[in-house]
């Protein structure tokens, strides 16, 4: 009998850190993008989270306009509606990202993740950076239509007149 005789195998090395980190970032990616597509293919979803804001803007500075008695602040409660109303916003999506997250794993889907070669925080972390995108878009087109509802500024129906004044609209002036 003859024996092949074989070469020395060597162990696979440890992936370095950037290496590690790279694949991190990617897993978070993937599970940001697989997050964003629920937000896409519900548009009921998408109206809920950018009308509510807009729909609590008028109702608060019209609905009840001067319910609400500010002694020594001239204007009332109106100049803190705006602010008040985006971390209302903020508040609605931190409990949206926590039922999310406990109907994820009530289905058994954060188990099946965490069967594959990923990361482990791609699963929060993804979660979190699909969710800072939609309270992105939230608060800026509830900023964006809601100062100017709040102010009760008019403006030319035109979408150019309507992005040039966003910046004005939202507190961004020049010095």
């Amino acid at each position: 009998m003859t024996a092949a005789t074989a070469g020395t195998i060597t162990p696979l090395q440890d992936p370095g850190l950037v290496v590690r980190t790279r694949w991190a970032v990617r897993d978070t990616l993937t599970i940001t993008r697989r997050n964003l597509l629920v937000w896409t293919r519900v548009p009921a979803y998408i109206v809920f989270t950018v009308i509510q804001p807009v729909l609590f803007v008028l109702m608060f500075r019209y609905v009840f306009g001067g319910a609400i008695n500010v002694p020594g602040v001239p204007g009332g409660y109106v100049n803190f509606l705006m602010p008040g109303i985006i971390a209302q916003t903020a508040a609605f999506a931190t409990f949206g990202t926590a039922i999310a997250l406990a109907q994820e794993l009530k289905k058994g889907v954060i188990d099946r993740l965490k069967s594959m070669p990923m990361a482990r925080s791609a699963v929060l972390a993804g979660r979190l950076v699909a969710d800072t995108g939609r309270m992105t878009v939230t608060s800026s087109s509830s900023s964006r239509s809601g100062t100017r509802l709040a102010s009760g500024s008019r403006t030319a129906p035109s979408p150019q007149s309507s992005w040039l004044s966003w910046p004005s609209c939202s507190g961004w002036r020049s010095a």
